[in-house]
């Protein structure tokens, strides 16, 4: 974030990372603080979870994004919809 001359008040609430991996690529993605404490309570490892991040920049070739909140999926079989989709999908 200092690369990016990013604010150093909102630099302070991203001082840790998250690995999140999506098919084979691994991005390492910083994360607020506040968000920890509901990280840890609500998911367990490999869970798929749903990050809302906003792209702050480029450093040389490499995008960087900060994640601002998360959200865990209900399952297929708990959302109609989805499970619809899935279904039609699926076949």
């Amino acid at each position: 974030m200092e690369t990016l001359q990013i604010d150093p008040k909102l630099a302070s609430l991203y001082q840790q990372e998250i690995r999140v991996s999506e098919g084979k690529r691994v991005h390492w993605i910083p994360i607020q603080e506040q968000l920890f404490p509901y990280i840890n309570q609500e998911l367990v490892r490999n869970d798929t979870i749903e990050l809302f991040i906003i792209l702050t920049g480029k450093v040389e070739s490499e995008f960087v994004f900060i994640a601002t909140e998360f959200e865990k999926p209900v399952s297929p079989a708990k959302n109609k919809i989805q499970a619809a989709a899935y279904t039609r999908t699926a076949n």
